[in-house]
């Protein structure tokens, strides 16, 4: 995502928070410091007084192995 004055993005190194980047080349600033607890950004948006809003989900898997199931004809 960008605007005039810089680039958004999730920064590998730190997944699930966001950084941006000014387009005239200065340094990356941190614009969120989330916990790290495994969740990645599911979309952002800019309102237009300029507060940032994100969504965050997370992924689970489960197995289950079930037993003793026969087949009917």
């Amino acid at each position: 995502m960008s605007d005039s004055r810089g680039l958004m993005y999730v920064d590998p190194g730190t997944p699930g928070d966001l950084w941006i980047q000014p387009l005239d080349g200065g340094a990356a600033r941190q614009l969120t410091h989330f916990p790290a607890d495994g969740q990645q950004v599911a979309g952002v948006g800019w309102s237009t007084d300029g507060r940032l809003a994100v969504g965050r989900f997370s992924y689970k898997n489960d197995i289950i192995l079930l037993r003793g199931l026969n087949k009917r004809r």
